[in-house]
């Protein structure tokens, strides 16, 4: 498993936890780049980006 893992989906289809698991990235900007384009083709309405290393959301985005 890469470092960084991206999880997103529409608000109506939101699965919770694993199930909005969308990849792992080497690089956060890789793992921003794929959530920023689905949120702007309208694929989804929120997407976050964990680094598995500190364990922490380091990136998010949402639909207003």
């Amino acid at each position: 498993m890469k470092k960084f893992l991206l999880f997103g989906n529409a608000e109506d289809e939101k699965l919770g936890g694993w199930g909005d698991f969308a990849g792992d990235f080497e690089s956060l900007d890789e793992a921003q780049s794929r959530g920023v384009k689905c949120l702007q083709d309208g694929e989804w309405d929120w997407w976050q980006v964990v680094d598995t290393r500190l364990q922490l959301v380091v990136k998010s985005s949402y639909v207003d």
